[in-house]
Formats: structure tokens, sequence, C-alpha cells
């Protein structure tokens, strides 16, 4: 997706409380390119290609993230954590990862990992964890977790996995 209008990356600067002179260092550009970005309202940029990425990658490294589905718009970027599987011999499998300093961890039921193996067990197993990869980060975006101690706790359960099969259909 593009930066395309004034409008938009006024409405992205305003998600993520950034003001024009943060943008402007944040990007490398004068702060009069934002202002003459912004000052051109709904009609499209006409800035040079390079400026309009350099003021995107500053955006999105804030959180924000472009849509161009007909109309121009923005949107805060939903968190990814790269969740990694780690066994632990008496509680079970488990992933965990890190928001910032955060730690976020996963629990499962051995069952959620069978409820989506079949005969062909080890590829079965990767493609597995990586949809409990994916129901994991969609809890956390939505904030369906707990907070212990410092710590953030996603718990799947086989309600959770069905309710994402539904979803994929």
């Amino acid at each position: 997706m593009m930066l395309a209008t004034g409008n938009q990356l006024r409405a992205a600067r305003a998600l993520v409380g950034m003001d024009q002179t943060t943008l402007a260092r944040a990007a490398q550009v004068n702060i009069n390119t934002i202002g003459s970005m912004e000052g051109r309202g709904s009609a499209v940029l006409t800035s040079g290609l390079d400026k309009i990425k350099a003021v995107m990658a500053a955006l999105e490294a804030a959180g924000v993230e472009f849509l161009n589905d007909g109309r121009p718009g923005v949107r805060m970027r939903a968190p990814t954590i790269e969740f990694s599987l780690t066994v632990e011999s008496t509680e079970g499998p488990s992933l965990s990862g890190k928001d910032g300093e955060t730690a976020v961890l996963v629990e499962f039921d051995s069952s959620a990992i069978g409820e989506f193996a079949g005969s062909e067990r080890a590829r079965r197993k990767r493609e597995a964890l990586d949809r409990l990869r994916e129901i994991a980060n969609r809890k956390y975006s939505r904030g369906e977790f707990q907070s212990l101690g410092g710590r953030r706790l996603i718990r799947i359960s086989i309600d959770d996995i069905t309710a994402w099969r539904a979803g994929r259909r």
C-alpha cells in the first residue's frame, strides 16, 4: 500500500500522535515537505517518490499501516510476535516471544496440536504450529491475554481452533 494523499498523511500522523517536526526528523526530510504534502488535502501527492517513501517508512516504523482499497486510509498495524516453540517436560509444549521488552507466552493443550495433525506427522505438526502462531497473534492483537508478573500469557483452547477454522472458510 502507498501513501497517496495529504489527508491520509495527516490522519497517519494523528493516529500515532506525531507532530510535523518529529515526522520530518524521522523521515529525514524538511518540515516544509510535510506541510506541503499535507496541504494537498484529498489530492494525490506530487512530492518526489523518494520523499513519499521516506515519510511512509517513518510512519510505518511507528506502527501505521496504509490502506488504499479504493479509498486511502490508515490504521494501526496489529502487533505480530515471532513465536518460537518450547517444550517443557512437565507443562507440555508452548510458544513464546517478545513484544518489546515484555515476554509473551502461549500455552495450549498438546491436543491442540493433535487437532491439526493428521497422518503426515512432521509436515502437519509444522503447519499446526504455524496456525497456532496465527491464532496467538490474533488473540494478542485483540488484547486477549493475561498479565502475570511482567509477562503476558495467551491460552489457546480447542474452541479457539474451531473458531479459527470457521473464520477461514
